[in-house]
């Protein structure tokens, strides 16, 4: 019992301090710096590697961000075009000519080149060539196109109408050209043409219907 007591005795002194043989303990504060040291040094190819993954994930983020800034604003995109408007009539078409246009006249442009001014929404020219006579844009009606084509033959001579040039496919630029076009005649024009001018003038189908409808009614009833 008194071994053990003064080994005891000599182990601690009295203000509880370890004495003897036994190494001396650090204060708390290094305690705890010693102890993240160990943490941080235990995990540190962890700790790189996610920190190299948030770069990677930040940089990949902003990629995608870029893209798809890029597809919005550069990428055209597709719109809904109204298929059905007010028509004109033509009392209406009429005032617009007289009133915007000007009096019908032929305007002589160069020795080969004629322009009729006036007839019509728009414009219709004669290029003489020594094959025949190229009419670019033919008017409204075959009605319009047969008084343009008086007035154009008279100022620059009868010939066959070699072609016909239509430059788009509003109605004023082809709607006539049965007023112009023989046998012979080529009529040139845009492969999206044809496309253009059934997607443009669709509303008519309904009136068309509704004028067969009532057309057959009246031959049912005896009226024709």
């Amino acid at each position: 019992m008194a071994r053990t007591a003064k080994r005891s005795d000599d182990e601690t002194d009295g203000n509880g301090s370890q004495t003897g043989d036994m190494p001396p303990r650090a204060p708390p504060r290094l305690r705890k710096r010693q102890s993240s040291h160990r943490r941080n040094a235990g995990r540190g190819p962890a700790g790189a590697r996610s920190g190299w993954a948030l770069i990677w994930l930040v940089a990949l983020g902003g990629v995608l961000g870029l893209l798809l800034y890029s597809y919005r604003t550069l990428v055209p995109r597709a719109q809904i075009v109204e298929s059905q408007r007010k028509m004109p009539t033509p009392v209406v078409l009429e005032h617009h000519c007289k009133e915007h246009i000007g009096p019908p006249r032929v305007i002589r442009v160069t020795d080969t080149v004629w322009v009729a001014v006036g007839y019509d929404l728009a414009n219709t020219i004669l290029i003489k060539t020594s094959a025949g006579h190229v009419i670019v844009d033919v008017a409204m009606s075959p009605s319009k196109a047969r008084v343009i084509r008086q007035a154009l033959i008279e100022a620059a001579g009868n010939a066959p109408i070699h072609t016909i040039i239509y430059t788009h496919s509003h109605i004023d630029h082809v709607g006539g050209a049965s007023g112009w076009a023989a046998n012979a005649t080529r009529i040139w024009a845009t492969d999206a043409v044809t496309g253009h001018f059934f997607k443009q003038y669709g509303v008519f189908r309904k009136v068309h219907i509704e004028m067969a409808v009532a057309w057959y009614r009246e031959v049912e009833d005896g009226g024709m």
